[in-house]
């Protein structure tokens, strides 16, 4: 029981660090984002290109240190720190919301638009059932000392 938490942490920081790195590394906007612009790549100002490769960078970045925050709490979060576990929430809280609520609104703007919904929630749920599973040794310590 005790390796599930740190599975589910692992997965979720290796997709973080896949899109971090999709991100980092794009030459366009996302298609899904085409189809909320309206307009395709070309039809971009080289300005707004400019832009929108600057904030996608940005959010790249802003993954790849989600995910190396995460895997660097495993040190603590393994030997057992509480602090640690409420650490990982802030992080998730702090870079993964955001990301679900914007895929949520570019997709009820354009509801056509293939935003990544679903990654941004698997995500989510993978560190807060990971990070919930890891309280569980915690509380059964202090269940049976009590």
């Amino acid at each position: 029981m005790r390796k599930i938490p740190f599975i589910l942490l692992f997965l979720a920081a290796l997709l973080a660090l896949f899109f971090g790195v999709r991100y980092l590394t794009t030459t366009e906007f996302m298609p899904y984002h085409a189809v909320v612009a309206g307009k395709s790549w070309a039809q971009l100002e080289p300005g707004v290109q400019t832009i929108i490769l600057g904030m996608l960078t940005i959010i790249g970045g802003g993954f790849i240190s989600f995910a190396c925050g995460v895997l660097w709490l495993f040190v603590p979060l393994n030997r057992g720190e509480s602090w640690a576990r409420w650490a990982i929430l802030t992080l998730t809280a702090a870079s993964i919301v955001p990301s679900l609520y914007v895929t949520i609104v570019l997709r009820r703007f354009a509801p056509q638009a293939e935003t990544p919904i679903g990654p941004a929630a698997l995500v989510l749920a993978l560190m807060v059932i990971g990070v919930g599973l890891s309280f569980l040794p915690a509380f059964q310590a202090r269940k049976s000392g009590a």
